[in-house]
């Protein structure tokens, strides 16, 4: 007997194909147009005016280069969407007294540029630093609009806007400010991770009664 209002098998299925088409066209999509890490170290320095050496300032850069994508420093998208984790540390040491100030210092920075076509969670995190160092904070932004205030210390979660996004740090030792005598100051990204995480969309919710149907009908 042939049922009322029930539609073909072969009407159903391309039915549930269409929509599956249409819930994959509707999902949050994170692209990673680039990541980059810079490294550079130099050396500053003067002595008293009695002195015939004369004062020094150089740097020396190695980079833009790709991110190592080790278990340290990471740039990708994986199975939770775009991740960025970062460990890197920067240093000043030097010493200042009446016979002269001399500063060397060795700094990172990084910098990745990725586009979301819908809004999505992200999750920031980080690890602070103690004693003579600081936790620099990176700078999350999208083009044509204010930065993204990310809370340093902890986790923090948000959703971020469609958009063409930057987002970079550096740990710029090198503008810390001695003190009198021999000074060392650190600055480090520990375990700082940006995870970018769009949303699913309905695909599971969809597939659970298409299947139950079908497995209704083999019966």
């Amino acid at each position: 007997m042939k049922r009322q209002g029930m539609l073909p098998p072969a009407v159903m299925v391309a039915t549930f194909a269409t929509v599956l088409v249409t819930a994959g066209a509707c999902r949050a999509d994170v692209t990673l147009k680039s990541a980059t890490m810079t490294h550079s170290w130099g050396s500053s320095g003067h002595y008293n005016s009695q002195s015939t050496v004369p004062p020094w300032d150089w740097t020396m850069t190695d980079g833009p280069n790709p991110f190592p994508n080790d278990e340290r420093n990471f740039a990708g998208i994986t199975a939770e969407g775009l991740k960025v984790l970062v460990n890197r540390t920067g240093l000043l040491e030097g010493s200042s007294s009446l016979n002269g100030t001399f500063r060397d210092w060795d700094d990172y920075a990084f910098y990745v540029v990725f586009e979301l076509d819908a809004p999505a969670p992200f999750s920031y995190h980080d690890i602070p630093r103690t004693g003579d160092s600081v936790t620099p904070v990176p700078r999350l932004q999208a083009e044509g609009r204010a930065p993204v205030l990310l809370q340093p210390f902890g986790t923090m979660t948000g959703v971020l806007s469609p958009g063409h996004y930057t987002y970079s740090g550096a740990t710029d030792a090198r503008s810390f400010g001695g003190t009198n005598g021999a000074f060392s100051f650190g600055s480090a990204f520990v375990d700082s991770r940006l995870i970018v995480a769009p949303e699913p969309g309905a695909l599971p919710l969809l597939a659970a009664p298409m299947t139950l149907w079908l497995r209704r009908r083999r019966r």
